[in-house]
Parts: C-alpha cells; structure tokens; sequence
C-alpha cells in the first residue's frame, strides 16, 4: 500500500502544515497526541518476573520507602541483562514498571507461584534506570547491520503500549533534532529530508497497517524536533513527510 498524502492527512488529522500556530506561541507547531497502534501488545498492569526480580521488589517493600528506588532498578537491569538481551516477558515487565500512568502493577511468576507482588509503576531515577534499557536496545535496533528487522523492532517497541510509544517517539525524535539542526538552506535541509527518507525505505518491508502506523509515528518525531526548534523547521519538510517514498 502506497500511502498518499490523503492517507497521511487522514492519520494525522489534519494536513501536516496545518499543525502551525497557537494562541499563546504562534509560529511554534502543536504537540498531537501519539497515534493508535492496530495492535497494542500490553498495558494491562500485569507481567510475569523471574524469582530473584520479585525479591527484589518484595525487600523493597518492606523498606520505609515502600518503592522500588535507583538500586532496585539496577539490580533488576543486572538480571534482566544476565544474558544480554531482553525477551518479551522482560520488555513487557519493564514497562509496567516504567509506565507513564500512575497505578499498581501485579507481578507474578510464570508458573502461577508463589503469591503475585502488587507493586507501583516508578518515577524519576529510578524510572531512567529502566529508561536507559530501552534507549539502549533502541540505539542496536537503529543501529543494527540488518537495518530492515531493526526498524521492525523499533516498530513492535513503540506497539507495546502507549508510553512504550511515547519513548520510542523521544528517541526519534532525537534523531530528527540531530538532523534538523545540521540542515539550512545551504545544504537545502538535505540531513532532515535523508534521514527521512532512511526511515521510509526501511518502512518498506513492514505490513501495510504497520507502515500506516510508522509514517504516523516519524511525522510525530518531527513535529516533536520541530517543537524543540521553536518551530524553525521550514514547512516544506511536512509537505515531504507526507510525499517521501514508501
């Protein structure tokens, strides 16, 4: 499916250059909200842990704090990090724990036993601790020698929930800022237009309700370094998210 700029225009909303301008910062782009995965993975405030994690949580508990501090993430990521990698199970746990939305979250063990631990999604350091896993495992995905499952991982990633969604869209974002701030008209904003153009081949090969969803997910990173410009971003980037090849 060749994704036209009608098709973008229905994903977003509204026509990308529409985006500009606010009572109270004219010039600077909105912030929209992030887009709908088809196929959510998790976000149900359960997830299954080995024993060692959950005694880790449990002896968090039983300190004054009650909650799981910088420490206990560190020996969580020393666990999970055991074999260097990170399956489902640990990605889906670590971002329960690391959500966004303020709420218990029900560990339990893959065989049903013991007892499941309630425990609250965390914030500040230790919520980077675990920010840090996934910006790393980002980092191999985009980096990684066969470019069109690395981008496939970043997809599935930014599926698994909506704040899994909202860090996979920081750090593109990143890479967006990176690229904007090297382009002018000198070099005809050629870094932003190529780093474009690099996310949509690598697009290429996904389904077609993940490339909808992806195109989304990339005029997200834009607006988002856009912002982060003070919405110097010339226009005719837009009007080239919307055309880039797919």
């Amino acid at each position: 499916m060749r994704i036209c700029l009608a098709a973008l225009v229905l994903l977003v909303g509204q026509p990308a250059f529409a985006q500009f301008g606010s009572a109270s910062s004219p010039g600077l782009p909105y912030r929209i909200a992030n887009a709908v995965a088809a196929d959510g993975i998790t976000n149900d405030g359960r997830a299954i842990a080995a024993p060692d994690v959950i005694a880790i949580i449990t002896a968090a508990q039983q300190r004054p704090a009650r909650t799981l501090q910088p420490a206990d993430a560190a020996g969580i990521r020393t666990i999970l990090l055991a074999d260097s990698s990170l399956d489902s199970a640990e990605f889906d746990l670590l971002d329960e724990l690391a959500n966004e939305d303020n709420r218990a979250v029900i560990i339990s063990l893959a065989p049903g036993a013991p007892p499941a631990v309630i425990t609250g999604t965390v914030v500040g350091q230790t919520q980077k601790v675990f920010d840090e896993m996934f910006q790393g495992h980002y980092r191999a995905s985009w980096q990684s020698t066969d470019e069109t499952a690395g981008w496939a991982e970043l997809v599935r990633q930014a599926k698994f929930s909506d704040s899994a969604h909202s860090r996979v869209r920081r750090f593109l974002a990143a890479l967006a800022l990176e690229a904007s701030r090297a382009s002018n008209p000198e070099n005809q904003q050629r870094p932003a237009t190529q780093l474009i153009g690099i996310m949509f081949k690598r697009s290429q090969a996904l389904p077609d309700a993940d490339r909808a969803f992806v195109s989304r997910l990339i005029y997200e990173a834009y607006i988002d370094a856009d912002i982060a410009m003070n919405g110097i971003l010339p226009d005719y980037t837009y009007s080239w998210l919307a055309n880039a090849p797919r």
